[in-house]
């Protein structure tokens, strides 16, 4: 049994109406076409690595339009016509025989020749750019000689070495090599020789070989033998052995005897006591055959045939 069709759908279907407008054809409205939007990925760091954000997005920096290649020429050519001026000058003042250097002022020398100084500090036909003034003062202090040294540069080219010498202040004359010597206050050979004025003799009685640039022991001894010129003017003259240290012939007006000094230490006591044993010497018309002050404490003297001691005064 065959259902009718509208029983089958369950309504009753209406039946359209025949008017008179929709028996006239009418155009078609165009509807526009509504579009999905598409999800926005979310821009989430692949391995600790951000990507980009899109331009336009909210928090990003608007980009500029890339500059053109001549822009960028005229942007960078003040730094790299700078770099070709340096350039130039680095060659010009390497090569330019006006900061080249040929001689050297050199003051302080009185003993050591000039020509000496100069060679050794080694800025001969050297760039004045390139002196180390600190290693040039190194290189002339190695002169025997030369205590001190400074160095000062200027250009175009001049140099200006001034040393402190040396000042000889003893002749030291060594017997076993029947030499003169002169020392500095520090007991430094020199290698010049010559007169000084107050000129202050040393005999060496040791077996010692002497050599430029050695230090005579032991030390302090140049400073004694000063010390005691110049408490007694009248000598001029001292001795030097290896057991008995330093010694002088003491002249009075009732004779002359030896005096052995000893070594530096205590030496001001030494003098004093010294000075006061040749007052009572002088005194008593007294000619001992010698006189010790190495322990200035207890000093001693000789008489001939017999050796007596004095103490105190």
């Amino acid at each position: 049994m065959r259902i009718p069709l509208n029983k089958r759908r369950g309504k009753p279907r209406r039946r359209r109406r025949r008017t008179f407008e929709s028996e006239i054809a009418q155009p078609a409205l165009r509807t526009r076409r509504k579009t999905k939007a598409r999800p926005v990925a979310s821009r989430r760091p692949i391995d600790g690595v951000r990507p980009p954000a899109e331009p336009g997005a909210p928090g990003t920096q608007p980009v500029s339009p890339r500059p053109s290649r001549w822009r960028l020429v005229v942007a960078r050519s003040p730094a790299a016509i700078v770099l070709v001026g340096l350039i130039a000058l680095l060659i010009y003042v390497s090569t330019t025989e006006q900061f080249f250097v040929f001689s050297a002022d050199v003051l302080g020398n009185h003993h050591v020749e000039k020509d000496t100084i100069y060679l050794a500090s080694g800025v001969h036909e050297q760039n004045v750019f390139w002196i180390r003034p600190n290693k040039v003062a190194e290189a002339v202090v190695q002169i025997d000689g030369i205590r001190a040294a400074s160095v000062r540069c200027k250009l175009p080219a001049r140099v200006t070495i001034e040393v402190t010498e040396r000042q000889p202040l003893v002749v030291w004359h060594a017997k076993v090599q029947g030499k003169d010597w002169w020392l500095d206050e520090e007991g430094v050979v020199l290698p010049y020789h010559g007169v000084v004025s107050d000129t202050v003799f040393v005999v060496d009685s040791s077996e010692r070989l002497l050599n430029v640039g050695d230090r005579v022991e032991p030390e302090g001894i140049v400073i004694s033998v000063q010390q005691l010129a110049a408490s007694l003017p009248e000598v001029s003259l001292f001795y030097y052995q290896t057991d008995r240290g330093l010694s002088f012939v003491q002249k009075t007006a009732y004779g002359s005897w030896p005096v052995y000094v000893g070594d530096s230490s205590d030496l001001a006591r030494k003098i004093q006591v010294l000075q006061a044993l040749t007052d009572y010497f002088v005194k008593h018309k007294m000619h001992p055959t010698y006189v010790d002050v190495r322990w200035a404490d207890y000093p001693v003297f000789g008489k001939p045939g017999r050796k007596a001691s004095l103490r105190g005064d």
